[in-house]
């Protein structure tokens, strides 16, 4: 992890699950099942205020991904 992505995402900074996933560039199957499973993560900040969409955006995730955090 660069120095911006420690500025970016802090420390210690995965409330859940989905925050964690999506640092591994997942696919969309994946995401979708986090979702089912969990499906308030998609709302869940982090430390530093930040969304999971937050998080995929500025990692580059996939147009499917975003989609499905936007839902």
């Amino acid at each position: 992890m660069s120095d911006n992505d420690l500025h970016f995402f802090g420390r210690n900074t995965y409330p859940n699950e989905l925050h964690k996933l999506l640092l591994t560039e997942p696919n969309v199957e994946e995401v979708q099942a986090l979702i089912h499973k969990y499906p308030n993560a998609v709302r869940e900040k982090n430390n530093n205020g930040h969304l999971p969409l937050h998080n995929a955006l500025y990692l580059g995730a996939s147009v499917e991904v975003i989609k499905l955090l936007i839902k």
